[in-house]
């Protein structure tokens, strides 16, 4: 079969539906992946999509191609992909994949296939294109099966989280596949929940569900400001917390009881907190965009930390390498390996959150209040051609190896240390910055901290000045810019 290599992205298959994906392409995948599974000594596979207009048809045709090969399918139908990798550690099912998109528009849609210790990537994905490609199938005859993993998986998180106090929560799904269990989760962990935006609509009409993007925010933190209108609410004069959920519910964000947001590192370290109590030394794993204040409070409360590369397979891989017991990054993948399975479940981690929350008797803006405090650029994110954006890393690792030589002015004291594990990260004593090329999209994306607002924007100076040369190829560093 002929496809568009370009939509085998490093940690899953996404594309346009209609023009990278069809009914064939997702009936082909599931030859390819059944395929892969039965080579592996793999039989059994669970099959789940998200809410998507395209999702139920490409479901269809992807279970009919697992079969084929002679693997049997466990059709789990509407999930979260936390769900859907849930199942498989729950029933010990290898095999498993997720028809969904996760936070992309409408017109997207995608696979993500598991095997081993987690989602596949890297590889992985390559070699499942490459039977696609090649048509290499093996044939059988494959049974298929329904099965109901909701109220287990609600009840699995109940069985491990209760909430000290109860808590006045806004849930916002964004109209995407978490709105019929989030709130159902936390009720059950004994949160009072008000639900915004949890009916699915295909079309995503109120903002994007995407915690990273700033265009997410707005209705939840006008409903938090303005407080509880509900009667269920009765006596309640505001909210606790606000949690926004992506379109698999995978990553998570959140808003304090002013309407403050709460990034991905910053929830991670408040988790990291109880983890550290009760597990002293705990090693708890940040990518390298998270800012200094979560890597220094896991450290100041006596765990240890550790910069990974970004991508959420790649910190699956490495809190397993690494036995560490939390990993976090700033867009809201969060990953308990303490009294969880080591992936990133938003819906669970929301959970911890709150559960942290409760114990301590404080409210949430307190509890961020008492983070060491930075200055940070957002998470930014620019346009870079998709073919030249890994050349362009590897081109800015030359650039800044000789930085001090060749822009002295620049330089504030020593010349910086490059961190290289993905993309480049300058290190100062009083700041850093990094740049990374986007797997899933044709984008850089850039941060900068520092622990004044002065050192801040030299340092932002620096990337500026780093990027300008590629002006000519469309790239323009906007910070603050996301989409």
């Amino acid at each position: 079969m002929k496809v568009n290599e370009a939509i085998f992205r490093d940690y899953d298959i996404r594309g346009i539906v209609g023009e990278d994906l069809s009914e064939e392409f997702a009936q082909v995948f599931g030859k390819a992946y059944g395929t892969f599974l039965r080579r592996k000594g793999v039989l059994e596979a669970l099959v789940g999509y998200d809410a998507r207009e395209s999702s139920p048809k490409y479901f269809e045709s992807c279970v009919k191609g697992v079969l084929s090969t002679g693997v049997d399918v466990i059709e789990i139908g509407l999930v979260t992909t936390p769900m859907l990798y849930w199942s498989r550690k729950f029933y010990k099912k290898n095999g498993a994949v997720a028809i969904t998109a996760s936070h992309n528009p409408p017109e997207f849609n995608g696979f993500k296939p598991c095997f081993g210790n987690g989602a596949m990537f890297g590889q992985g994905l390559q070699d499942l294109k490459d039977l696609m490609i090649s048509e290499d199938f093996e044939t059988g005859e494959g049974k298929v099966s329904e099965r109901e993993i909701f109220e287990d998986y609600k009840a699995d998180i109940a069985s491990k989280v209760k909430l000290a106090r109860p808590l006045n929560v806004i849930v916002d799904c964004g109209n995407a596949t978490g709105g019929p269990y989030v709130p159902a989760v936390l009720e059950a962990i004994g949160a009072n929940v008000e639900k915004l935006f949890c009916d699915i609509d295909f079309r995503q009409p109120n903002h994007p569900p995407n915690p990273q993007d700033p265009r997410a925010y707005p209705q939840i933190q006008e409903k938090m400001r303005s407080g509880p209108t509900s009667p269920r609410f009765r006596g309640v004069k505001k909210y606790d917390v606000g949690l926004l959920f992506d379109g698999d519910a995978d990553r998570l964000g959140s808003i304090d009881s002013e309407g403050n947001i709460v990034w991905g590192d910053q929830m991670t370290a408040l988790c990291a907190r109880r983890i550290v109590e009760d597990k002293p030394g705990a090693l708890i794993l940040f990518e390298l965009q998270c800012s200094q204040s979560a890597t220094d409070d896991v450290e100041a409360h006596g765990g240890k930390m550790k910069l990974v590369r970004v991508g959420h397979s790649y910190i699956e891989e490495a809190l397993y390498r690494d036995k560490a017991e939390l990993a976090g990054e700033i867009s809201g993948h969060i990953f308990f390996s303490d009294r969880w399975y080591g992936f990133d479940d938003a819906v669970y981690a929301a959970a911890r959150l709150l559960e942290y929350i409760a114990e301590s008797g404080k409210s949430y803006k307190e509890l961020v209040e008492s983070l060491p405090k930075y200055y940070s650029s957002p998470l930014t994110r620019i346009f870079a051609p998709d073919d030249r954006k890994f050349e362009i890393i590897e081109e800015l690792k030359k650039y800044f190896t000789d930085l001090s030589s060749r822009h002295p002015e620049l330089v504030s004291g020593s010349a910086p240390k490059l961190v290289t594990i993905d993309g480049v990260r300058l290190q100062w004593p009083d700041g850093w910055a990094v740049i990374r090329a986007a797997n899933t999209q044709p984008q850089l994306t850039l941060r900068a901290e520092a622990n004044s607002q002065t050192r801040l924007a030299e340092i932002e100076k620096i990337v500026e000045q780093s990027l300008a040369r590629y002006e000519k190829e469309g790239v323009k560093v906007e910070w603050g810019k996301v989409h």
